[in-house]
């Protein structure tokens, strides 16, 4: 075999090894941040209020289901996810909307991308979370 393919055969095994190392550091990493989404998911669940300061700064980004339970997800430098057993009422203004309301979901869209200014626990036991344009309230 010439030595110009010796090398060549050479680079290639080492290009391959480091794409291999790579690929295992991206995937364990993804792995990590997908895990501690979870285990944030299911502390939410539980309905603990203790990682409200983690919504601080957060960006509400999406609102899903998990079966029927509706889910609020944030993004900060993970994504958080709140499980809830009902959905949350809104506050624009001085109006209190629920669902069922003609403009819910409408004004439950508007507040997409809104970051958590504060999130604190009313005397009630309801978790407040206040955004910009308006508050969520949701019921223990």
């Amino acid at each position: 075999m010439p030595t110009g393919y010796l090398w060549l055969g050479v680079a290639f095994a080492a290009a391959s090894v480091i794409a291999i190392v790579v690929w295992v550091v991206v995937e364990r990493r993804r792995g990590t941040r997908a895990a501690s989404a979870r285990a944030r998911s299911a502390a939410w669940s539980a309905g603990t209020t203790s990682n409200l300061a983690e919504l601080h700064g957060a960006a509400l980004s999406r609102v899903t289901f998990d079966g029927s339970d509706p889910q609020l997800e944030f993004e900060k430098d993970l994504r958080l996810v709140v499980t809830l057993t009902r959905w949350p009422a809104l506050v624009v203004g001085n109006r209190v909307l629920r669902f069922g309301h003609a403009e819910y979901r409408v004004r439950l869209a508007e507040l997409l991308g809104d970051r958590v200014r504060s999130a604190r626990t009313s005397i009630d036991h309801e978790v407040v979370l206040e955004l910009s344009r308006g508050s969520l309230l949701i019921e223990p």
